[in-house]
């Protein structure tokens, strides 16, 4: 009797000390990707002027301006850069200019760039509207946009201006970008 409870305490013993610390252990690593996206305009490039200043501007309308890397773009996959504008403000009392008048487009892109869309330009409007597409993300994608004035032609602006003064006409344009 005594030879058999020293075997059971024997095994007894040797069952607690495996359940004790091992020379081995797991941890698991996970590598998460959170979508992203990022649109920043030129800092140097927030303002566009149409200035009429002479007969044939106001005949045949504003130059287009068109800034180079305009728009820089961070994504992580596929996305749509939308635009949209606040009516124009300020100007003469009793006249407004029409957002259609000015169009925008984005005009060359950096290598890398795959996607859409960017065809032909689009008026603006106070309504959100798809500028262009991608079926692709990237890393500081840049853009070139081109602004330009078609609305202003024919001297439909040649009486905006009060008692010889210059007058401005403002309105703001907001760039989004959304996942694809």
């Amino acid at each position: 009797l005594t030879g058999a409870l020293l075997i059971v305490a024997l095994f007894s013993v040797n069952g607690v000390m495996a359940e004790g610390p091992s020379n081995t252990d797991n941890v698991t690593v996970n590598i998460k990707f959170t979508p992203i996206q990022t649109i920043e305009v030129n800092g140097s490039q927030n303002v566009v002027n149409f200035v009429y200043d002479n007969i044939g501007t106001y005949q045949n309308g504003a130059e287009p301006v068109e800034y180079p890397s305009h728009l820089k773009i961070n994504s992580s996959g596929p996305f749509v850069v939308n635009v949209v504008s606040t009516d124009f403000t300020g100007g003469l009392s009793g006249k407004t200019i029409p957002l259609s008048d000015v169009e925008v487009q984005v005009v060359n892109t950096t290598t890398g760039y795959t996607g859409a869309g960017i065809t032909a330009p689009l008026p603006l409007s106070t309504t959100k509207a798809p500028l262009f597409t991608s079926t692709g993300g990237g890393m500081n994608l840049e853009f070139d946009v081109t602004y330009s004035n078609p609305g202003g032609k024919d001297g439909k602006y040649l009486e905006g201006y009060l008692k010889g003064e210059e007058v401005t006409y403002t309105a703001d344009v907001t760039y989004e970008i959304i996942a694809n």
